[in-house]
């Protein structure tokens, strides 16, 4: 966790940088590219056409979704960083029934 913690403190902090955003952006868009190259299964073209219609009443409405990473900013994403993960923690601990000494402490959460 305090890896996690010093990552998410650095985003909310400096940001990101543009050739951060590039390179991620990239990657997501040569996964999603690659997954709707198989037109069956879940993840692929007809899955993914499926999704969209079911969340969004449009099945090709993947052209919108594509397009909110290819507009994203750095300063969106620190935005968006300080809003959601700048306050506060859950920590959510499942263990197996009867083994309650495996769950995380609360000064183990921090």
């Amino acid at each position: 966790l305090p890896a996690v913690d010093e990552v998410i403190g650095d985003v909310i902090d400096r940001g990101v940088s543009k050739k951060e955003i590039r390179r991620s952006v990239a990657g997501f868009f040569t996964e999603f590219l690659s997954r709707v190259e198989r037109v069956g299964g879940y993840e692929g073209l007809a899955g993914r056409l499926n999704g969209y219609w079911v969340y969004t009443g449009e099945p090709d409405f993947f052209a919108r979704d594509l397009s909110r990473y290819a507009t994203l900013k750095p300063r969106n994403l620190q935005s968006t960083a300080r809003n959601w993960l700048g306050n506060g923690r859950v920590v959510l601990s499942i263990v197996p029934h009867g083994q309650q000494e495996l769950a995380v402490e609360p000064d183990e959460a921090r």
